[in-house]
C-alpha cells in the first residue's frame, strides 16, 4: 500500500511539471507576438530622435542652395537622377545687330586694348591723316570736334559723330582687308544669279597740295600785313537760302601771299579739316585750333565746283 502512494504521488509531480512547461512555452510565444519587430523599432528612433541628436543635425535649406552643386557633376550619375525639376528656359536669342556704318572720316585705327567694349579703361591708338597725328584715346574722349570715342573691340571702335547724329564704326586696315575679301567672295558666289551693276561714277574733287617753307611764310606775311588790312576785306559767303557757307575776299590776288596759298579771285573756303566755316566765330575758332599745326586741309568752291588744297609747312 505504501508503494503505491509513493507511485500516485511521482505521477503527480509529472503532471504538475508538465502544467507549469506548458504554461511558461504559451507566455514566451505570447510575449514574442506581442513585441515590436527591429525595423519598427529603428523607424521609432530615427522619426523621433532624441533632442541631443537634433541638436547636433544642421537644419536644411532651400533647395536652389544646392543647385549649383548638383548640376556641377561632383556626385556623377547620382547626382542626374536626384533632379526631379524641369530644366531651366532656354535664354532667348539676341537680335542681330544692325548693319555698321563705316565713318567717312580721315582716321585710321592702329591698335585697341579692352577686356570689354565699354571698359573705362579701353583704349585705342588712332591716327589723324589730316595733320599726322597719332594719339591713345579713351571712351567718352573727342577724337575730332564733335565725334567722341564710345565702343573699343578687338579689330574696331565705334564713334559717336554728334554733327550727323550718328553712330559709326572705325576698322583697322588688316579687318578692312578682311571685310573687303569677304566681300568679294560673296559678289563672286551671287554673280551667277544676278547681273552685275556698275557703280554710279563719284564725281572726283580735286585734290592739291602746297608745300610752304615756314620761315619764307612768315617773313612774307610780315611784309604784306599792312596790305592784308588794308586790300583785303574778308566777308562771309552765303548760298540762296541765306545760310553761311564759307568766306571770302577780293583782291586777293594782288597778295603775293595768296599766290604761295594757291588762292584765285573769288575763292571760298568752306573747310578746314573738315570742319565747316559757319560763322565768323568759327573764322576765330580755327584759326587758333590750328595755328601750330603742320599739316591742314582747306576746302574751297573755286568757279562753283569743291575742290581740297593740303598744306605743309616746313
Amino acid at each position: 500500500m505504501l508503494r503505491g502512494l509513493v507511485i500516485r504521488r511521482v505521477f503527480m509531480a509529472i503532471e504538475l511539471a508538465v502544467v507549469i512547461l506548458v504554461l511558461v512555452a504559451g507566455g514566451m510565444v505570447v510575449r514574442a507576438l506581442l513585441a515590436p519587430s527591429a525595423s519598427e523599432t529603428e523607424g521609432s528612433a530615427t522619426a523621433n530622435p532624441p533632442e541631443e541628436a537634433r541638436a547636433l543635425l544642421p537644419e536644411a535649406g532651400d533647395k536652389a542652395q544646392y543647385a549649383s552643386i548638383v548640376n556641377s557633376g561632383l556626385f556623377g550619375e547620382a547626382g542626374k537622377t536626384a533632379q526631379n525639376e524641369p530644366a531651366p528656359p532656354a535664354p532667348k536669342p539676341e537680335p542681330e545687330p544692325a548693319e555698321e556704318q563705316e565713318t567717312e572720316l580721315r582716321l585710321k585705327l592702329w591698335g585697341t586694348a579692352a577686356t570689354v567694349p565699354k571698359d573705362p579703361l579701353a583704349s585705342a591708338i588712332i591716327e589723324n591723316e589730316e595733320d599726322g597725328s597719332v594719339r591713345t584715346f579713351f571712351i567718352g574722349q573727342e577724337v575730332v570736334v564733335q565725334v567722341t570715342l564710345e565702343e573699343v573691340h578687338q579689330r574696331k571702335v565705334y564713334l559717336f559723330n554728334a554733327r550727323l547724329n550718328r553712330r559709326e564704326v572705325l576698322y583697322t586696315e588688316a579687318e578692312k582687308e578682311k571685310t573687303r575679301v569677304a566681300s568679294v567672295a560673296t559678289a563672286r558666289s551671287t554673280s551667277m544669279r544676278l547681273p552685275a551693276r556698275p557703280a554710279p561714277p563719284r564725281p572726283a574733287v580735286p585734290d592739291s597740295r602746297v608745300t610752304i617753307n615756314r620761315q619764307e611764310f612768315i617773313q612774307e606775311l610780315f611784309v604784306n600785313y599792312a596790305d592784308l588790312v588794308t586790300k583785303i576785306k574778308p566777308e562771309m559767303y552765303r548760298d540762296e537760302t541765306g545760310k553761311v557757307v564759307g568766306i571770302t575776299a577780293s583782291n586777293i590776288e594782288s597778295l603775293p601771299l595768296a599766290q604761295m596759298l594757291d588762292l584765285k579771285e573769288g575763292d571760298v573756303l568752306q573747310t578746314v579739316n573738315n570742319e565747316m566755316i559757319d560763322s565768323e566765330e568759327k573764322v576765330l575758332q580755327l584759326v587758333n585750333k590750328y595755328r601750330n599745326s603742320n599739316v591742314f586741309r582747306v576746302g574751297i568752291l573755286r568757279g562753283g565746283s569743291p575742290r581740297v588744297i593740303t598744306y605743309r609747312l616746313d
